[in-house]
């Protein structure tokens, strides 16, 4: 495959990946950046520091002439303790009017593929058990929320047109220079303190940056049809202590998982809900609820709609991502 691909949140994690990916495959890709300082590769880059001002819109529109794709990342993300005054508005800042000016003006370009990046979380946060494509949404947080609202916002703007809209709903995401969630359990890890995992039974879907960035490029396919939304993930989903053991082997070192019983733990979070009044607190109920809860994805369905590859091994991701973790724990030094 070859042909133009727009970039939104190229410098960011995902966005890295990708935009490496896509130059190595033949794209010529052109990454839409905050600010002219952003390091990349291979790429054309178009300094747009804010989406969703109306000052944008002829850049946008310059970057999206004669597009064949649109992979839209860039938005704000999750974040356990939110600094924001005012957590929903800016979300619906970052991630819904940004949405609107993007895919508006993709559309405008009559761009035949847009790819949008979403998240499990729309379907809540912690979710239920299992999820697939029928799954209804139901978000319980401001992110997921505004990720929903701008899944509602690119449908009907591509509802009626040639474009054909993608939308990914990935789980966690790890990886290296991965960041967030991953990364502080990796740190975890890696410092040897004892876990307090033990009594958890729980199975959860974890996806591999590497796998999700096929499915990005597989979903570029031309002729291939509309979708639901897509679920990427790795091949098997795996409980809380397994993933934390799985990560210790990768890195060749980790301290004892030990046995907490759950009501200790949930114990421990209505405490953190108490004291998060007062500042910030490492452990909330809701960090406990990820920690223990199941959250199962399908993604066989998803890879057979897109006709991508079978997920990259869990051994070989790990590997790759605790040799980053290692080379960048040598960077620091002392």
């Amino acid at each position: 495959m070859s042909g133009t691909v727009v970039v939104t949140g190229a410098t960011g994690f995902i966005g890295g990946h990708l935009c490496a990916r896509l130059t190595r495959d033949g794209w010529r890709v052109r990454a839409i950046v905050r600010t002219s300082g952003a390091s990349l590769r291979d790429a054309e880059a178009f300094e747009i520091p804010d989406l969703a001002a109306p000052t944008s819109a002829p850049r946008l529109a310059e970057a999206l002439d004669g597009a064949d794709a649109l992979i839209h990342l860039a938005g704000r993300a999750h974040v356990l303790r939110d600094s924001a005054a005012e957590p929903l508005a800016a979300f619906r800042t970052a991630n819904v009017e940004a949405t609107r000016a993007v895919v508006g003006a993709a559309v405008a370009a009559r761009t035949p593929v847009i790819a949008l990046m979403s998240s499990a979380a729309v379907v809540g946060d912690p979710p239920p058990q299992r999820v697939d494509a029928d799954t209804a949404p139901r978000p319980t947080t401001p992110y997921g929320a505004s990720k929903l609202k701008a899944e509602h916002i690119a449908r009907e703007a591509t509802d009626g047109t040639r474009t054909v809209l993608r939308i990914f709903r990935p789980p966690l995401v790890y990886g290296p220079r991965m960041v967030g969630n991953p990364k502080r359990l990796f740190r975890l890890v890696d410092s040897g303190m004892p876990l307090p995992f033990g009594c958890i039974r729980n199975q959860r879907s974890f996806v591999y940056v590497g796998t999700l960035i096929d499915a990005f490029v597989a979903s570029l396919r031309p002729g291939l049809p509309p979708t639901p939304p897509l679920f990427p993930s790795d091949a098997e989903a795996l409980s809380t202590p397994a993933f934390a053991r799985a990560i210790a082997r990768a890195l060749g070192r980790g301290g004892p998982i030990v046995p907490v019983p759950l009501s200790l733990l949930r114990a421990a979070g209505r405490v953190g809900d108490a004291l998060a009044r007062l500042g910030p607190f490492p452990l909330r109920s809701v960090e406990v609820d990820r920690l223990v809860g199941s959250f199962v994805i399908d993604g066989g369905a998803t890879r057979a709609l897109l006709g991508a590859p079978v997920p990259v091994p869990l051994d070989e991701a790990l590997a790759t991502t605790a040799a980053w973790w290692r080379s960048r724990r040598a960077d620091a030094g002392p």
